[in-house]
């Protein structure tokens, strides 16, 4: 079922938010990457990665869980499992790299950390966001929008912000 006018452009500013963050996670990535390659101290640009993860992409990834994977979970139960264990991995993998002091294992967890993302927005794109169309396609304003009240709830007053501007005003209030 293809997504329609009222659920599209919601469905589309997820897409694109996902895309601004794995890019957002790359450039940080490279930016450690460049630093050590260089020899220079790689704590302060480790740093700038695990913080962004830290501010950003967990909360992001417990605000899908208590809204948008609550909502799919009863039409896709074991993909919303495998993509919480992902989660799971996703945070390890954060603390593994707050902790490591060697450039090298930096390096390797901060690009393990982005491929992981990488893989699992797509699977948000390309599976979950069409599974609650398809499955509660008048619920997707209102799932969208607690997501984001949630997303702002996890990193508290003067944290980082979703970019909902890509939502029309409706679409985000549900």
């Amino acid at each position: 079922m293809a997504a329609d006018a009222a659920t599209a452009s919601p469905i589309d500013a997820i897409a694109a938010h996902h895309a601004e963050m794995e890019g957002e996670l790359r450039r940080r990535v490279n930016d450690l990457v460049a630093v050590v390659s260089r020899g220079g101290p790689s704590d302060p640009a480790a740093a700038a990665v695990v913080d962004y993860l830290q501010t950003t992409i967990l909360p992001h990834a417990a605000s899908e869980e208590a809204t948008l994977y609550a909502a799919v979970a009863r039409f896709e139960p074991r993909l919303i499992e495998s993509l919480v264990a992902e989660h799971r991995a996703l945070g390890d993998l954060v603390s593994e790299l707050a902790e490591v002091g060697e450039p090298v294992s930096s390096v390797a967890t901060a690009g393990a950390i982005a491929a992981l993302f990488a893989i699992h927005a797509a699977k948000e794109n390309d599976f979950v966001l069409p599974a609650l169309i398809e499955g509660a396609p008048g619920e997707v304003r209102g799932v969208l929008a607690s997501m984001h009240e949630e997303f702002e709830r996890q990193v508290g007053p003067g944290g980082a912000a979703l970019d909902v501007r890509g939502i029309p005003h409706g679409a985000r209030l549900g």
